[in-house]
């Protein structure tokens, strides 16, 4: 049986990998700040959702927001 990753799927696996050390890992100690300052919906995240989308990486389950 093979198990390897199909080559879409490692494509996209390297790109969120990517999105995640490039925009998410930086940020969490501005998202830290937020949420000490008492913001319940830290605008850091709203903007990581916004890139994320425009990256097409954000609601991934969605057969309709894939290329295939």
């Amino acid at each position: 049986m093979d198990f390897a990753y199909s080559k879409r799927t490692e494509a996209l696996r390297m790109q969120v990998r990517g999105f995640l050390s490039d925009h998410v890992v930086p940020a969490i100690p501005l998202w830290e700040h937020e949420v000490a300052a008492g913001s319940r919906h830290p605008q850091v995240v709203e903007d990581l959702k916004t890139l994320a989308r425009s990256e097409g990486l954000w609601n991934l389950f969605l057969p309709a927001l894939r290329d295939d």
